[in-house]
């Protein structure tokens, strides 16, 4: 029951995250007005917060991984990350897998 209270605390952090990083992205956004500029100057602007959500993103991939390791989950921080990326990516390619008693906090990822 532990685990599964640490995946869903892992699960409330990433939403805070995600929540903090595109508030921000949306104030950067805020008071321009679509039709004041130019396409590529607004296609810059959403390649801009594509980027900022994939960072978004490996940070989240990054605490899970960091939670695996310390909590000796996965033997290295190295195997941590790929297995982290590959459960929260949904690809799940099963060449590495969590202890039993870790197996649902995977699935929460």
């Amino acid at each position: 029951m532990l685990k599964l209270l640490i995946g869903l605390c892992l699960m409330a952090a990433c939403v805070a995250i995600h929540a903090g990083g595109l508030a921000a992205a949306l104030r950067w956004m805020s008071g321009r007005t679509f039709a004041q500029q130019r396409f590529w100057r607004w296609t810059g602007r959403f390649i801009a917060v594509a980027s900022w959500t994939i960072v978004l993103h490996l940070t989240e991939i990054t605490v899970w991984a960091l939670v695996y390791y310390l909590r000796d989950a996965m033997g290295d921080l190295s195997s941590a990350l790929y297995f982290s990326a590959v459960t929260y990516t949904t690809t799940g390619y099963g060449d590495l897998v969590l202890p039993k008693e870790w197996r649902l906090v995977g699935g929460v990822e």
